[in-house]
């Protein structure tokens, strides 16, 4: 019962503090039950680790004397954004006027069961499993215990090279995230760790139901939503304890803000490149792929306002901005810059030397991957689905954006396998579903926005 009590205190702390960011980014706006629930969920999740990554660095008290005291600044926050007028309001639930009156609630029925159910088999996973994947073990939930035992300016853990196989300088959300929670709970238990999990999937499933909503009918949101959360490959991630899934989430929120952005007309608003750029700096922290994907995203925004017309101004108006990610993730790339790369150096191998020498793998690595994008088992008609729809590319200004860094995703992802040291077969059983995971939010979104775009909902 006590440990029950203290997981609902850290994900309320991770739900205000998230809340709050929201209502200083999004100031007196009107939002659904649902859209506040994710928007926070997901901020707050992203907030924690930084948080509490700032106060290891500086605060002389434990995390868990911090976290029982957090509730402190955190209410002078909220009296300022109640004194203000600036929280976010709630303008009603979306699920409940799915199934309001009217219409035929058993069709409305059966894609939230098969959402219910693919939440039951993640929160078994999440629950009644032991830590059985190797890298959730050795290396994500190793770091969050070294973080619990000791401070991170004092651990000599990042410096340990017998503990080189944990990949000593892989960022450190996800161990902060566990971190908390064993601080709070006061003591390891790697079930009540992997409670993120499930309510990431919560979080998730309210951000796609209420992002679909503003284009699609309720029954093709449901039918929408049932499709990603359902498929093999992503249930069977979402639970394991690993960091993939987190950061296809946030590198997701970061795509789907600057998409929203790019659709608007006139000026744009600014308040979601804002929250895309946070996203972007959370991707960051989360794994090392996090970066360029974040890079990616941010540049091809850019180059995409260079060369539209009439968009001076919206470059103008986002350049100021890249300050954001790169300030929150500026400490922890100061910090890891001496600690030592023991296994895969990508940063030093990713130049036109390596890939020029490196080219002729690409006989190999494209029918790996098409073999991958190809797999039923794992993906459904997830990656085919996308597959056709390049095929018949509609060149909508916005869609481009989508099309451009998923394309880019996949190309930098074959770079990396051919400047890789392992082998192409080690690779494709070890990394490449979990890469693919890590960008099917974004293929989801390209389907998903097709399907609109065929019932006849302009959006692009």
């Amino acid at each position: 019962m006590m440990q029950f009590v203290c997981l609902t205190y850290y994900f309320l702390l991770i739900l205000i503090s998230g809340y709050i960011l929201v209502s200083v980014i999004f100031p007196s706006r009107e939002m659904s039950f649902e859209k506040i629930f994710s928007f926070s969920g997901l901020s707050g999740l992203g907030v924690m680790p930084f948080l509490l990554f700032y106060a290891d660095l500086a605060v002389p008290v434990s995390s868990r004397v911090f976290l029982l005291l957090l509730p402190v600044p955190l209410a002078i926050a909220l009296y300022f954004i109640l004194w203000k007028k600036i929280f976010v309001k709630v303008s009603g639930s979306l699920l409940a006027s799915f199934y309001g009156p009217g219409g035929d609630k058993m069709i409305l029925f059966l894609p939230a069961a098969v959402i219910v159910s693919s939440f039951a088999v993640v929160a078994a996973h999440s629950f009644l499993t032991p830590l059985y994947e190797w890298d959730a073990f050795a290396i994500w939930f190793l770091k969050a215990k070294v973080l619990y035992f000791s401070e991170i300016g004092k651990s000599e853990y990042f410096t340990a090279l017998p503990l080189s196989y944990s990949h000593l300088d892989y960022p450190l959300l996800l161990p902060y995230l566990i971190k908390g929670i064993y601080s709070i709970c006061g003591g390891v238990d790697e079930v009540l760790g992997r409670a993120i999990f499930p309510f990431l999937y919560l979080c998730f499933m309210f951000l796609i139901i209420s992002i679909l909503s503003e284009y699609v009918k309720k029954i093709i949101v449901l039918i929408l939503a049932a499709f990603y959360l359902s498929i093999p490959a992503v249930i069977r991630w979402w639970g394991s304890g690993n960091a993939d899934i987190l950061l296809a989430v946030f590198n997701f929120c970061s795509v789907y803000f600057i998409f929203d952005y790019l659709r608007e007309k006139g000026k744009g608003d600014t308040a979601k490149i804002i929250f895309a750029f946070v996203f972007a700096a959370f991707a960051a922290f989360t794994k090392n792929e996090g970066l360029p994907l974040a890079v990616i995203n941010i540049v091809v925004l850019i180059v995409f306002l260079a060369l539209a017309s009439g968009k001076l101004d919206r470059l103008r108006q986002v350049i100021p901005w890249i300050a954001v990610p790169v300030l929150l993730i500026l400490p922890w790339l100061i910090f890891s810059r001496d600690i030592p790369r023991t296994h895969e150096n990508y940063g030093e191998k990713m130049n036109l030397p390596e890939f020029v020498a490196n080219f002729w793998k690409m006989k190999f690595i494209v029918p790996i991957f098409s073999q991958e994008f190809a797999d039923f088992a794992k993906w459904g008609i997830l990656w085919p689905v996308v597959g056709v729809l390049l095929l018949k590319f509609k060149t909508g200004a916005k869609m481009i954006y989508l099309w451009s860094v998923l394309i880019l995703y996949v190309i930098l992802f074959a770079l990396v396998f051919s400047v890789s040291p392992s082998s192409l077969e080690f690779l494709a059983m070890t990394a490449l579903e979990r890469l693919f995971l890590q960008i099917s939010p974004v293929a989801f979104l390209i389907v998903a926005l097709s399907v609109s775009d065929m019932l006849g909902d302009e959006i692009i």
